[in-house]
């Protein structure tokens, strides 16, 4: 029986030290392959592959010789613009085709501008000009004499300009307005007009009679509508000839500001 015993407790033995002996081995090769890279790792830190360099290159900064920048342009009257012009703070008069304004940079210079002609693409070539916001230009021509302005200025051309825009809009409102009555009585009146014909055929002569008059009063509202627009429309031209000379006369002044005006 203790034989037996002594007989297990000797194998299970031999098998644990075979164990552990596989353990070692495995261990030990483990160990072998991470020195050989340990190795090759340092010989390439170490040089063996050239040594890798980190400090940035930089170019020294010569000031010497360097030139300064150039100064800010200042804006002075007789300075012109196409369509890169400065900015306004607001269009004292005028629209942004025909008008002047006072200059966000300095108040105390002015810019006008209008239209001279067309690009080649169609849309309008506008000019700025710079002038003083008291330019004779500007305000009108002073008299020695009496120091009096004379209603000869940009200015005024340019008001001049509005009043004949607002007139013509105002106008072509009018003629709308008359053409939106011509057709809502003139298609009340039709309607009316039917079912008055069909009241007539079902009622009495009394209905029928007050359903057609009133179809009768919407008819002629709509023709007295229709007259009052085209009676409107006779003015039309006139009223675009007068704006397209006050666009004239805004561009005849600028032309001759330029000419007057003396550049930087």
């Amino acid at each position: 029986m203790r034989d037996g015993t002594r007989r297990r407790a000797t194998q299970e033995h031999k098998i644990v030290a075979r164990v552990a002996l596989t353990v070692v081995m495995v261990l030990s090769l483990l160990v072998c392959a991470l020195a050989q890279r340990g190795v090759r790792f340092g010989a390439f830190a170490a040089g063996e592959f050239g040594q890798i360099d980190f400090t940035p290159h930089i170019t020294p900064l010569i000031l010497q010789g360097t030139a300064p920048p150039p100064p800010m342009a200042t804006l002075g009257p007789g300075q012109s613009f196409g369509r890169d012009h400065p900015e306004v703070l607001r269009i004292e008069d005028g629209d942004e085709q025909y008008g002047y304004g006072p200059l966000a940079e300095n108040p105390d210079l002015y810019l006008i501008w209008a239209p001279i002609g067309h690009n080649p693409d169609g849309s309008l070539a506008m000019q700025y000009l710079v002038v003083r916001f008291d330019s004779e230009m500007l305000r009108g021509t002073l008299d020695p004499t009496t120091h009096q302005t004379y209603p000869n200025g940009f200015d005024k051309y340019v008001r001049d300009y509005e009043t004949e825009l607002n007139a013509l809009r105002g106008l072509l409102d009018e003629i709308n307005e008359n053409r939106r009555l011509f057709g809502d009585f003139g298609e009340k009146g039709f309607g009316v007009g039917l079912i008055g014909g069909g009241i007539c055929l079902l009622a009495t002569m009394g209905l029928c009679t007050l359903v057609l008059a009133a179809a009768g009063g919407l008819g002629v509202s709509a023709l007295v509508n229709d007259a009052e627009a085209k009676g409107l429309e006779e003015h039309l031209e006139t009223y675009q000839d007068r704006l397209i000379q006050a666009q004239d006369d805004v561009i005849s002044k600028l032309r001759e500001a330029f000419a007057r005006t003396p550049s930087p």
